[in-house]
């Protein structure tokens, strides 16, 4: 299955191998006299690039089945690095290979992996390295790492704990204590000989755990290096209230506040954006450049989407949306009218 191939129909087409990497993709490749050449029958089957996990967090990993299905508030509590005892750098690798090798078993051969290593250790950064080294998997990797105390970003978590409790309560990232983790990955990694299969990345955890200082530091490291920045954004209700209840400078809206800051840029990923208003995904999508136009204007993209019928509707997610409203509205009469009924 090529990238701009038919999925219906896919090309057939022989692949050579060299080692572990693939040496060519043609309609036939001629034998060779006098050189030994393994040749595997693969007719019948369809073979598919490797899948990409685009956000993973391999601090989870050995977390699953721990506990049952709770609100991300809850979960919080218990469930993240700030809330773990001390690991074990064996602990450490093993989830990283568990982790990976669950990933190539299922057909992913990149990951993104936004870690959080709490409290830092270099030794634990090491394991988790020479893990991905080991197994042989791609990894674009980003530390994981805030400056605002959670305590401070979850709604009401300051009213309903008791203070003495509150040095207890902790999220995602927490701020490291003696280091400046930004500053040590930059030094230790950005700046670093490249590792093979691995693309550094930058990791902060969510904008209302970061302070604009921080986050503006991010992205100048992000323009500087060319790499990759993944956050999380309205993962819950809950961050999405957060926002409402602390920036109304900015209508309550944390994509607003990163419009204002200058934040908002091609290299910037924001996960789950789940609690999204109509209005935040129009401006997250023009800032960065997510419009359908920019995707189609792509060569390979139109005669895909032509090969499977498509008729092509540039606009943004607000505009699907008002195009579905009003097809639903417009064949409801033809229904009424005609009388239709489902067979």
């Amino acid at each position: 299955m090529l990238p701009a191939g038919n999925w219906h129909e896919p090309d057939a087409a022989d692949i050579a191998v060299a080692g572990d990497t693939i040496a060519g993709i043609a309609a036939a490749f001629a034998p060779i006299a006098d050189t030994a050449i393994e040749e595997l029958d693969g007719r019948g089957h369809l073979i598919l690039p490797g899948f990409v996990n685009a956000h993973y967090h391999s601090h989870d990993v050995l977390a699953k089945g721990t506990l049952e299905e709770v609100p991300l508030e809850s979960w919080r509590l218990y469930a993240l690095p700030p809330q773990y005892p001390p690991r074990s750098v064996e602990e450490v690798r093993a989830r990283t290979l568990l982790g990976a090798l669950e990933c190539l078993r299922s057909g992913m051969t990149t990951i993104q992996d936004m870690l959080t290593l709490y409290p830092f250790e270099d030794r634990h950064l090491d394991a988790v390295m020479q893990a991905y080294e080991q197994i042989g998997i791609r990894v674009v990797f980003s530390l994981q790492y805030a400056d605002r105390k959670g305590l401070e970003t979850i709604p009401y978590w300051k009213d309903i704990f008791p203070k003495d409790l509150h040095p207890l309560l902790s999220t995602a990232a927490e701020p490291e204590r003696q280091l400046d983790l930004l500053g040590h990955f930059e030094t230790t990694c950005l700046r670093a000989a490249p590792r093979p299969r691995v693309h550094w990345a930058l990791g902060p955890s969510a904008p209302e755990r970061c302070s604009p200082a921080l986050m503006a530091r991010t992205m100048e490291l992000a323009r500087r290096y060319d790499v990759p920045v993944y956050s999380h954004i309205y993962e819950s209700r809950g961050m999405a209230l957060q926002a409402r209840l602390t920036l109304p400078e900015h209508g309550g809206s944390l994509i607003k506040r990163l419009a204002a800051e200058g934040m908002l840029d091609p290299l910037l990923n924001l996960a789950h954006s789940v609690w999204l208003a109509r209005d935040e995904e129009l401006e997250r999508d023009v800032a960065l450049k997510f419009l359908p136009d920019l995707m189609l204007a792509d060569p390979a993209i139109k005669a895909r989407l032509a090969n499977l019928g498509s008729t092509v509707l540039p606009g943004s997610p607000a505009d699907y949306g008002m195009l579905l409203a009003n097809e639903t509205e417009k064949w409801a009469k033809v229904v009424k009218f005609s009388g239709a009924k489902p067979d």
